[in-house]
């Protein structure tokens, strides 16, 4: 079933107009006349670089955050389409590319045997606030060059992304769901990737809008920046929630319990996988590094996970 030229020209629109009001919003949070309660996070940073400094530990911190892991995770659903049986996502999250540049090099050689039908990444390209995208589309651009990722891409944005990134990532073959779905098919069933707006930062997510043209019965998955949203997103019948944001806590107490989370949600959904009233969600901690290019005891993340079609979930 094809779309007329109509509906793709008022959808665009409806999404010109979403990316314009987002980007007034960062304006008068993040502009100069704006209130800095995020000022906050900077000093926390400048603290955290202080104290792994002053602690003799920011070779090792830095070591621990370019050893990035490849986690394998295999899901079950009894409702997944047959023909996803087997299907593989790769996760990337908070890659923050201009903080620790080597990963350009570094996440090529990581996945260069991966196997996946898809990559999706969940937001902070960037390691600056919103509006610091001119540092991070460069080393974006080279690290799709040199991955030769030839699968769809689909990502949302995180809360250090910027309106102003959609168009250079969508150059980029980054296809960015602004509280949007696209349905994937594959042998005649399909299942949905839907991708809202950060959750966290601006409140500028909407999983309404992007469920509005999604049966409710169909198989979706769900990519929000934060995990915040896991409640509703159990409510509307979402299998799969992709988030990241939390950095696992990146400084983290021995046996990788983390200090501080940086979310508003329950502690459970702050790192790994969890459920939560028939959802099953998965946080990554992530590539890259936020505040302090530096982590201790919480490795950097990439994660394929394989769906697959059994009767049971064993987590």
């Amino acid at each position: 079933m094809s779309i007329s030229p109509a509906l793709n020209i008022k959808k665009e629109e409806m999404r010109s107009q979403f990316l314009r009001t987002r980007l007034q919003l960062e304006r008068e949070k993040y502009g100069s006349g704006a209130r800095k309660s995020w000022r906050n996070i900077f000093r926390l940073g400048f603290l955290a670089n202080m104290g792994v400094r002053f602690a003799g530990l920011r070779k090792l911190g830095r070591k621990n955050a370019v050893d990035v892991q490849v986690q394998n995770l295999s899901l079950a659903f009894p409702d997944l389409p047959p023909a996803f049986d087997g299907f593989r996502l790769l996760h990337m999250t908070d890659l923050h590319i201009d903080g620790l540049p080597e990963l350009v090099d570094i996440l090529p050689q990581k996945l260069k045997d991966i196997q996946a039908d898809m990559c999706l990444i969940t937001g902070d390209f960037c390691y600056g606030m919103p509006g610091t995208g001119d540092k991070a589309m460069p080393l974006m651009k080279a690290l799709l060059e040199k991955l030769k990722y030839r699968q769809p891409i689909f990502a949302t944005l995180g809360n250090h992304d910027s309106a102003s990134d959609v168009a250079p990532l969508e150059r980029l073959g980054i296809q960015c769901l602004m509280n949007e779905s696209v349905p994937i098919y594959r042998e005649g069933q399909r299942l949905w990737i839907c991708g809202v707006d950060d959750p966290h930062g601006l409140d500028t997510h909407d999983l309404g809008d992007a469920l509005k043209n999604v049966p409710t019965s169909e198989f979706k998955v769900l990519l929000a920046h934060a995990p915040e949203i896991a409640i509703e997103a159990a409510k509307r019948n979402i299998r799969l929630c992709l988030s990241g944001h939390t950095h696992g806590g990146q400084i983290c107490l021995p046996g990788s319990h983390p200090i501080l989370s940086k979310s508003r949600c329950p502690r459970s959904f702050v790192s790994g996988l969890w459920t939560h009233d028939g959802l099953v969600g998965y946080t990554s901690p992530g590539v890259g590094v936020s505040s302090v290019a530096a982590r201790f005891f919480c490795p950097p993340e990439v994660t394929l996970i394989e769906l697959r079609r059994l009767h049971t979930n064993s987590l």
